[in-house]
């Protein structure tokens, strides 16, 4: 897990002796569960769509979740909490970032949306995510099977 994440930490620095410097999370988090939908402009990866969503938490107080289409891309929705209540948070996503190729390029897009993260009860959750950007639409759904995720701190 720890290689993943400096991996992801790589997309956004230039060489490795960067990367831990360079990285702003706090803590991430990876879950289990379902995949149910994601979709970008022009593609639908629900088929390929991991059983595992990355969540990032920022030192600044930003949330980022990342859907993995096995083999084929990453997704990752970026944004700060808007509101909350007992069992819902609503995250005012503004970026969304797609990683994918054989160089494993990202490519980041100013967007406007949000990410529901709703926890009807019990260990379960569910996190939707939508957003509009200029290249088109983003939709992704997840709901953990209830198991505790796998921290690592910052």
């Amino acid at each position: 897990m720890f290689a993943f994440v400096i991996t992801l930490a790589a997309l956004v620095a230039p060489d490795e002796s960067e990367v831990l410097s360079r990285i702003n999370w706090k803590a991430v988090y990876t879950l289990t569960g379902q995949c149910s939908r994601l979709v970008t402009p022009g593609t639908d990866y629900t088929s390929s769509c991991s059983g595992t969503l990355f969540q990032m938490e920022y030192r600044d107080g930003r949330q980022s979740w990342a859907f993995a289409a096995k083999g084929k891309a990453l997704i990752s929705f970026s944004g700060m909490e808007d509101q909350s209540a007992a069992a819902i948070s609503v995250f005012k996503i503004d970026h969304v970032t797609v990683t994918s190729g054989a160089n494993a390029t990202a490519r980041a897009q100013t967007a406007t949306g949000s990410c529901v993260l709703t926890v009807p009860g019990g260990e379960r959750f569910e996190v939707k995510c939508d957003a509009h950007t200029s290249s088109g639409d983003f939709d992704a759904s997840f709901t953990s099977d209830g198991k505790a995720p796998e921290v690592i701190n910052f």
